[in-house]
């Protein structure tokens, strides 16, 4: 067991126990455990259908039909809820599922299952069905599984802030999150149904659509990088953190920095000694000749989601261009121009947006005709 910050140096041991970390995005691991706990316990399978399982109603059943449990965590579930900004609530604090499903877009990303791309609805989703399986909100489950911190739990950021996907306030200590990894690994003092549960979490891998410098998959909740080796990763406002485990080498890495620095401790604390280390997969731009040869008319068209539209166009010969325009009236439309790269892979420059530092087109069809942009981490579908 590993943990590391870089403000810890200034601390002294208790002040270091007492240290917070933001759980931002490490919420999702968080949520998807406790589903997978609470899906043993209630004979639930991640093949069953989420409109099922909630018992969701029409006319937004039709819209969540075909979407699995794994689905949701592996974020091959389709939906495209890029403008909900955050979770809808009921009057009584629990996440409204009809409220989201009315403000997911009509259209999906893809169909369910195909094909992955990092949102938080999925672990919306995953938060909600805790609530209905146990009848309480999910700061309450938090509290009760001993994921929240007493400072600055549950009882004194208000509940309805916390976000199964984004956190919302949530922070643990470095020793609470090392507590949290350490039920994934094989340790003879968890139960039967939990040893059960957190082992789904860790079947089967579902690919990234395209390029990643060193992620492999999604499995569950988590990101896989090799190996045997599962994580997490966020960043928030001047901070970043990383999760890591191997279960079958029974280590568990935590990980703290300022700024967006947690993977360059990472890499600087263990060298190449982790798979996603020693197998980066770096841009290879092209070269003059390759370049020349590009028919560029298979990656010129619009592809979108509800809340941004790129455009893709011919500004000279031999050059594509990328418009970025956002459901913001007020927002700035970004034009760039777009450098080839192998793999179908084009960088941006100026990069001015950091959601656009690379782009990558996927799904040729039979015209070979790309139908999809993919960033690293989301999907844009030709419309």
């Amino acid at each position: 067991m590993f943990a590391a910050t870089d403000r810890a140096a200034q601390l002294d041991p208790r002040e270091a126990e007492a240290h917070l970390l933001p759980a931002a995005c490490l919420a999702k691991p968080i949520t998807a455990t406790l589903l997978a706990e609470a899906a043993v316990q209630h004979h639930i399978n991640w093949s069953d259908e989420i409109c099922d399982v909630l018992a969701v109603r029409s006319p937004w059943k039709a819209q969540l039909t075909g979407i699995t449990l794994s689905h949701l965590l592996n974020h091959t579930h389709g939906l495209d809820a890029s403008t909900v900004l955050r979770v809808p609530r009921t009057p009584g604090g629990f996440l409204d599922i009809e409220s989201l499903c009315t403000q997911c877009a009509v259209t999906p990303l893809s169909p369910p299952g195909q094909l992955y791309s990092y949102s938080n609805v999925g672990a919306w989703f995953a938060g909600a069905l805790l609530e209905q399986l146990s009848g309480r909100p999910y700061s309450q489950l938090l509290d009760e599984h001993h994921l929240s911190h007493a400072s600055a739990g549950p009882a004194s950021i208000q509940p309805n802030r916390i976000c199964p996907a984004t956190g919302g306030g949530l922070e643990l200590t470095l020793s609470q999150w090392l507590a949290f990894l350490e039920r994934h690994l094989q340790n003879p003092q968890n139960d039967a149904v939990r040893i059960q549960g957190l082992a789904s979490l860790r079947a089967a891998p579902v690919q990234l659509p395209g390029w990643n410098p060193s992620e492999q998959g999604a499995c569950l909740g988590w990101k896989y990088y090799g190996s045997g080796w599962f994580g997490h990763n966020a960043n928030g406002i001047g901070s970043s953190a990383l999760l890591r485990f191997n279960p079958e080498h029974d280590i568990a890495i935590v990980i703290e920095a300022s700024a967006n620095a947690a993977y360059i401790a990472l890499a600087g604390l263990f060298g190449t000694a982790l798979p996603e280390l020693a197998n980066l997969n770096p841009l290879r731009l092209l070269n003059p000749q390759k370049c020349a040869a590009l028919e560029l008319g298979r990656y010129r068209g619009t592809y979108v989601q509800a809340q941004c539209r790129l455009t893709v166009d011919i500004a000279s010969k031999g050059v594509l261009r990328l418009i970025v325009e956002t459901k913001d009236s007020n927002a700035e439309i970004h034009h760039c121009l777009l450098r080839p790269a192998e793999g179908e892979i084009f960088i941006p420059e100026p990069r001015k947006d950091p959601e656009f530092a690379v782009l990558q087109f996927v799904r040729a069809d039979s015209t070979y005709t790309f139908n999809y942009v993919w960033n690293g981490k989301q999907l844009w579908r030709r419309e």
